[in-house]
């Protein structure tokens, strides 16, 4: 018989799911799935290490994609849809959008040289410092959040409640905050400790994490990057999810200097402290 690299095949069929759209999580709950069957979320959670905080945005993202279903009984039982199906069902979906973005970039086309010929139109190459920008929409926030990141240079600061912590954790925004400290990059949270799950600050682990001060209202959530870019985030679950950019410096002077404040009143985080002295 044959020796298969299982290990080839796994990371092969992963990268697939990636290439069809699904986040890394997605794709490694979906593997995961279709070797075990059905399973309950606390189960999935434990053996493919996700926090179960995290894997209930995971499974309810693929559920909404039809790529699983979940019984009614409580705890639910999560199933998969079989790697064959859900791979032709991806595939279908991804023609579908892309027929769609034909259609739209014909129409945008159309639009826009009509648009031309009636409005004087700003070039926004030559657009300077003092931009104020709108954004709605969570995947929009978290494609804004990731290009700022992206230009980080020196310093980025977080100042975060532990829900929207997490959210931004499913998509994937700590893993860029990781990545950059482990880069030289200074990067300082400010969140709840006290009531964060132990694995989400274990993805943060590298960047400086202190508490949210009691005085101060964690209801205000925003990133700042080198101190020349500001995105205030209001991620409230029963609000739809909106934000607003900003390069103004005096602006992201003045939010920049309230963190400073608070950072200087608040406590180090208790495993980073703990670290600190067994080191």
């Amino acid at each position: 018989m044959t020796n298969v690299d299982l290990e080839f095949l796994n990371k092969k069929i992963t990268q697939t799911l990636l290439d069809l759209g699904l986040t890394k999580d997605e794709a490694t709950v979906m593997l995961f799935m279709n070797k075990k069957g059905e399973m309950k979320a606390a189960e999935i959670a434990k053996s493919v290490g996700i926090p179960r905080t995290r894997l209930y945005y995971v499974l309810d993202d693929l559920e909404r994609k039809g790529l699983i279903s979940c019984t009614v009984e409580r705890p639910a039982k999560y199933s998969a849809l079989e790697m064959e199906n859900a791979v032709d069902f991806l595939i279908k979906s991804y023609k579908q959008k892309l027929n769609l973005l034909e259609d739209a970039r014909r129409l945008v086309k159309q639009d826009w040289s009509l648009l031309k010929q009636h409005e004087v139109v700003k070039n926004l190459e030559q657009e300077t410092e003092g931009t104020l920008q709108f954004i709605a929409g969570e995947h929009r926030i978290y494609s804004v959040a990731a290009m700022m990141l992206k230009k980080a240079t020196r310093e980025v600061t977080v100042f975060m409640n532990v829900r929207n912590l997490s959210k931004v954790s499913h998509a994937e925004i700590t893993d860029k905050l990781q990545e950059l400290a482990s880069n030289g990059i200074n990067v300082k949270i400010m969140t709840n400790t006290k009531l964060c799950d132990s694995s989400l600050l274990e993805e943060v682990n590298l960047c400086s994490i202190k508490d949210i001060p009691h005085d101060l209202n964690d209801k205000a959530h925003f990133i700042i990057v080198d101190n020349k870019e500001l995105l205030l985030l209001n991620l409230d679950k029963d609000k739809e999810a909106a934000g607003t950019y900003t390069n103004s410096s005096g602006l992201v002077d003045a939010m920049s200097f309230l963190f400073a404040m608070g950072w200087r009143s608040s406590r180090v985080c208790p495993t980073q402290a703990t670290s600190m002295i067994s080191y």
